[in-house]
């Protein structure tokens, strides 16, 4: 096969995967998720957090983690690899470069999901531990989860 016809055949077969995802049914939805986790720090600097997230581990697996938005928080949180499916995870990130810590609503982290029921509602409860702004001063940032697109 020369490699023109290799490629005409592999955006075929991505086509035939990926169209029909679009407009399916809310029966039909995938059980893979993502799920956004935002700080809102109004005018503090945002330097560390460490956000707890509980969800019902017979309902919801964690499959990955990736890090925010701003160059600060961009790599992967941390955390325990255990929190993926023991219905409870404690996620953690710091930057050293105050210059750089983000201020306002800030998408810190992203968690991609699986859940056992793809028509199943998606709940899931955090906790903040700790935030803090530059110099270790404690803040106290609204935490809020949303379902991403």
């Amino acid at each position: 096969m020369t490699r023109l016809t290799t490629l005409g055949a592999l955006s075929a077969l991505l086509f035939l995967l990926v169209v029909p995802a679009v407009g399916q049914p809310e029966s039909e939805r995938s059980p893979f998720r993502t799920v956004d986790l935002w700080l809102t720090t109004e005018d503090a600097s945002l330097v560390a957090y460490q956000v707890e997230i509980r969800y019902d581990r017979s309902r919801v697996k964690i499959v990955s983690l990736e890090g925010g938005d701003p160059e600060a928080f961009r790599a992967p949180p941390h955390h325990d690899p255990a929190g993926k499916a023991g219905g409870r995870i404690v996620l953690a990130a710091l930057t050293a470069d105050d210059a750089a810590a983000p201020r306002g609503r800030v998408r810190v982290a992203r968690l991609h999901v699986f859940l056992e029921d793809a028509d199943d509602t998606l709940d899931l409860t955090s906790n903040l531990v700790t935030a803090a702004r530059p110099g270790g001063e404690r803040i106290a940032p609204k935490v809020e989860i949303r379902e991403g697109r």
